[in-house]
């Protein structure tokens, strides 16, 4: 049977067979770097027809052994999401300068410790049009002061976010719509 399962799929370890076949309706693979095939490739079937979707975290360079959905007459499938791996404060930050319609998972909780944060576009930067996938990881004790835009987020425009945590910390917006 190669129908997509109705529930989720979540890989957050290691993963070594000769091949790896995985359904579900919404699936997330945390590192790409941490499933070993002998194989090629990871076949994925999600159910991409009623909102389903496959991400892929990464690090590096973006990997090409994923397939979503293949059947006879379309053996390539349909591309799965990948997504660069963001797991320190550094990365977080560097979203800003470095591609705001990217694709960004975390790869595991961030604790800003109260360290100044610059909100992901918006302010002094373009709109964030990208993805973010927080993986159930959380951001914690964010302090944003001092913009217009204030929150992990300033400015976004299409942007579409999951599955992120922020708790603690405080947030200030210079004006009473950031």
């Amino acid at each position: 049977d190669t129908s997509a399962g109705l529930s989720d799929v979540v890989n957050m370890g290691e993963i070594t067979a000769n091949t790896v076949e995985v359904h579900g309706k919404n699936i997330r693979f945390l590192n790409a770097a941490n499933v070993h095939t002998t194989a090629s490739p990871v076949v994925l079937h999600t159910d991409t027809a009623n909102g389903g979707y496959a991400h892929i975290g990464y690090r590096g360079t973006v990997p090409t052994n994923y397939k979503v959905n293949p059947t006879t007459t379309n053996p390539a499938g349909v591309s799965p999401e990948y997504y660069q791996l963001v797991k320190d404060k550094t990365e977080l930050d560097a979203i800003n300068t470095t591609n705001l319609a990217g694709n960004y998972m975390l790869e595991n909780d961030i604790d800003l410790g109260g360290a100044a944060h610059t909100p992901i576009g918006g302010n002094a930067h373009g709109a964030f049009t990208g993805k973010f996938d927080g993986n159930f990881f959380r951001i914690e004790n964010i302090k944003v002061s001092g913009v217009d835009n204030a929150g992990l987020f300033g400015v976004l425009n299409g942007a579409s976010i999951y599955n992120v945590g922020v708790v603690g910390g405080s947030v200030t917006s210079n004006t009473t719509s950031g």
